[in-house]
């Protein structure tokens, strides 16, 4: 070979390593493919995962959805447990690699140089956290294209652009010709497309009980409102997170039961960005499959403001039984505490449990059959009624019971 650079090995599928030469010459950015209407074609779009903590990898199963919904059948391909495939690679006229973090990225510039190796008229895309910190050197190697933030709407608009024949600039999209700012306009998200991936069997498992249990991995939301040096996500959204909305969270969920997961990892850089939101997907999650477990990271701060806060101010849980068909209030509002102690505590919890017994009446058909919608909207007014009668501020956390 005439770099000297050595073969390329990566994954382990099937127990075997794969092996590809890489070096076909210098790459000529202008030498693509000239018909891009064929991007449609079943594989003609590959999308590679090349590394997320041992999970399966859903930056290229949310790609992969939203280029699914606009017509386009991408092949998807991880390198982490699977070999490098030099026929899927060949097929492709677009192959997009993922490079949510440093190993990744690191795997995804030898997978590209394979590309190019077996490929050199595909057009060549890298996108995630340290793809857009590292863009300008992409670029210089063998990338057309980066894309940073909320990439599946950029992504999906470029490759629009590529099958109308190319030229015109995709906001988020950062070509050598085009600079361009993250894309971090909050889209729709789809439910991500995971049935084209290896099975759950290839990933990290939970060991526990003498049992080696099926791991889910999903996200709640995305980039984080923290600035912390060390790390990369701030650069790219700026202290901005995108929440991801409850049900598609609990739809990738059931998909993921359903292929036999029996623990859930919620792979937020910090979960309780957003506590509201998170208590919704947990409190969901819980309802539908309460022998499924879960694990998150939170930046600790959040965990010793909220200890501190638990020690000073208690915690206040309503227990309300509503009707399942009517919504409508079953009995009185039953309240239990923990570290919620007054002089006069049983007289204002017997009026908070009238003031949620009014929340109840007084809410619209869709609020009383909505557990999200009312449980919001009656633990606003009882932190509310608690906070101007006594001056604290437990929390609440509605629990209501549907018969």
């Amino acid at each position: 070979m005439g770099s000297g650079r050595p073969t390329l090995r990566v994954g382990t599928g099937g127990g075997k390593t794969g092996a590809v030469a890489r070096d076909a010459g210098p790459f000529d950015p202008e030498a693509h493919w000239t018909l891009p209407a064929r991007l449609r074609e079943p594989g003609a779009v590959l999308l590679v995962a090349c590394y997320e903590l041992g999970h399966q990898p859903l930056s290229v199963a949310w790609l992969a959805a939203a280029l699914e919904a606009r017509g386009f059948a991408p092949a998807l391909l991880d390198v982490s447990v699977e070999p490098f495939d030099p026929e899927r690679a060949a097929r492709a006229r677009l192959v997009a690699i993922a490079a949510p973090m440093h190993t990744a990225l690191r795997i995804g510039v030898e997978v590209a140089r394979s590309v190019r190796a077996v490929n050199p008229r595909a057009h060549l895309a890298f996108f995630g956290l340290y793809a857009w910190l590292n863009a300008d050197t992409l670029l210089a190697d063998s990338a057309d294209a980066v894309i940073g933030g909320e990439v599946e709407a950029p992504m999906a608009a470029w490759i629009e652009g590529l099958e109308a024949g190319g030229g015109r600039p995709v906001p988020g999209v950062r070509t050598r010709a085009r600079p361009s700012p993250a894309h971090l306009a909050r889209a729709m998200l789809p439910v991500p497309s995971r049935a084209a991936l290896p099975a759950l069997t290839a990933y990290a498992h939970l060991e526990r009980d003498g049992r080696h249990d099926l791991v889910a991995a999903v996200e709640a939301t995305r980039g984080c409102r923290h600035r912390c040096r060390h790390c990369p996500i701030p650069p790219v959204y700026g202290g901005r997170f995108v929440v991801v909305p409850a049900a598609t969270v609990l739809a990738d969920i059931r998909q993921q039961v359903e292929a036999g997961a029996r623990h859930v990892t919620f792979g937020d850089p910090d979960f309780l960005n957003g506590p509201r939101h998170a208590l919704r997907v947990t409190e969901a999650l819980h309802a539908e499959f309460p022998d499924l477990t879960f694990d998150f990271t939170a930046k600790v701060e959040h965990l010793l403001r909220d200890r501190r806060h638990l020690a000073e101010d208690g915690l206040v849980v309503p227990v309300i039984a509503i009707n399942k068909q009517t919504g409508a209030l079953e009995g009185v509002p039953e309240m239990v505490t923990r570290g919620f102690v007054m002089a006069d505590g049983q007289s204002l919890l017997a009026d908070g449990a009238r003031v949620l017994a009014d929340v109840v009446e007084h809410a619209s058909l869709e609020e009383r059959t909505d557990q999200g919608l009312i449980k919001e909207k009656l633990r606003v007014e009882l932190r509310r009624f608690i906070r101007k009668r006594s001056g604290r501020r437990p929390f609440v956390l509605p629990v209501i019971m549907e018969i």
